[in-house]
């Protein structure tokens, strides 16, 4: 929200937190609004990826509850914005 909000501009604030990425590869402080921008922006499949990358961070093994919460969102990404009903209902029951 931070760089969003300095840059004034979504796809400027992406570059930026993809290059902080590469520093912090795992951090949640970086992935989490790195993937908020990319569902601002409708890029479902980066979306995924991020998302993907963010519940695999072992900071996010001490929380479950927060794990959990992200895999149902994982699921909505996948159906709505990449329109794939069977991962869609894979993530959000939790069976991946």
């Amino acid at each position: 929200q931070m760089a969003k909000e300095k840059l004034n501009d979504a796809y400027r604030a992406i570059d930026a937190l993809a290059e902080a990425v590469k520093l912090k590869e795992d951090a949640p402080e970086v992935l989490e609004p790195l993937f908020a921008l990319y569902r601002e922006t409708r890029q479902g499949q980066k979306a995924v990826q991020t998302l993907e990358r963010l519940l695999a961070a072992p900071a996010l093994a001490a929380e479950p509850a927060k794990a959990k919460k992200l895999y149902f969102t994982l699921g909505e990404v996948h159906r709505d914005e990449l329109k794939d009903p069977v991962k869609a209902v894979e993530h959000r029951l939790g069976l991946r």
